[in-house]
């Protein structure tokens, strides 16, 4: 279950798609996999990013009997718990190979993702966002993001003058999970993200995931901001609908897809807008920090073409509907932005 590249958050939400009594059994699985190599091991063996992974999961294993202890806790007969165990690893054993992101227990651990884990700033910028995300009041939710763009733009202008005169280094990737529906259209607002963000995405077809290629700071500000995004964004589809009271059309799924489309353009089109207001506020320094940025977005490239040869951009589905498109772009315009690392433009 751990081999291929998948790491446990990924398997775990392949087997809960299948059964939630399947996902408890990864869980489980996964557990004692862990516990095992911790027992033999201590952490020397086991990346703190698996580690993390696992304990998100929340199941405790049983170190005999965990099979049978996992029938009981999901109420199974045995010819049913076999009948599920049989699926799933049928689902499993057809999963494709991916990239190890993450090395499992008994590999060399990696730190791929160097600081942007711990880093201050950015974990500041972690707090700021979730206040946004989850206060009620307009005014608080911009001073909030507000800080947050503050702290991210200061944060990416000085490292990049620490990193005059340093070799470039290599760009990490992280993978990230979209979920249904309307994947399509939220792998688009990854996108826009990404770009802004001077990274690159690279849709992972049939498994709902995308691979996002940068540099540490720049995936985990990534990550934040397209959480933030799609939580802003679900807030609007709902108003959307309880707006429409009795009306079908703003509940139906063309007009849901085409809102989140329109929604992840306008966004692309405002990051643009919001890098290059920054970048001319900052034009009289650009001459030390821009180099480097420039450095890093071509080693992105070089990286992705060599990784992942020549992509072609996916096609959307779904149809259009242009009351979806407007109160797309309508809420696209209310969301509340954090640049991010700069972005060249």
């Amino acid at each position: 279950m751990v081999a291929h590249g998948w790491q446990p958050a990924e398997i775990h939400r392949i087997a809960r798609r299948q059964h939630h009594v399947a996902g408890r059994l990864v869980a489980i699985h996964l557990r004692r996999h862990l516990d095992h190599h911790l027992r033999q091991h201590g952490t020397r063996l086991v990346d703190p990013r698996w580690q993390d992974q696992v304990d998100e999961l929340g199941e405790a294993a049983p170190h005999s009997r965990w099979f049978a202890s996992w029938r009981d806790r999901c109420r199974l007969d045995r010819a049913t718990a076999y009948l599920r165990t049989g699926e799933l690893l049928i689902r499993l054993g057809a999963l494709p190979a991916l990239r190890a992101l993450i090395p499992p227990p008994g590999s060399p651990a990696s730190a791929q993702l160097g600081q942007s884990a711990s880093d201050p700033a950015l974990h500041k910028v972690r707090g700021l966002l979730a206040k946004a995300e989850s206060t009620e009041f307009e005014a608080e939710a911009a001073a909030l993001t507000a800080k947050a763009q503050e702290l991210m733009t200061r944060h990416a202008i000085d490292q990049a003058a620490l990193d005059i005169g340093r070799p470039v280094g290599s760009p990490a990737t992280v993978r990230i999970a979209i979920e249904a529906p309307y994947v399509d259209a939220k792998s688009l607002l990854l996108q826009m993200v990404a770009t802004q963000t001077r990274c690159r995405t690279v849709a992972l077809s049939g498994l709902d995931m995308s691979e996002v290629v940068g540099f540490p700071a720049d995936l985990t500000a990534v990550e934040l901001l397209f959480t933030s995004l799609l939580v802003q964004a679900q807030r609007a589809l709902t108003e959307a609908g309880s707006a429409g009271g009795a009306n079908a059309r703003t509940r139906s799924p063309s007009f849901r897809a085409t809102f989140l489309r329109s929604y992840a353009i306008r966004i692309g089109e405002r990051l643009e807008e919001t890098n290059a207001h920054v970048m001319a506020g900052t034009r009289a320094d650009s001459a030390r920090y821009l180099p480097v940025l420039r450095s890093q977005e071509e080693a992105i490239d070089a990286h992705v073409a060599r990784e992942y040869g020549t992509l072609s951009s996916g096609r959307l589905r779904g149809g259009y509907d242009h009351a979806g498109a407007t109160s797309g772009r309508l809420a696209a315009d209310q969301a509340e932005l954090t640049s991010g690392r700069l972005r060249d433009s």
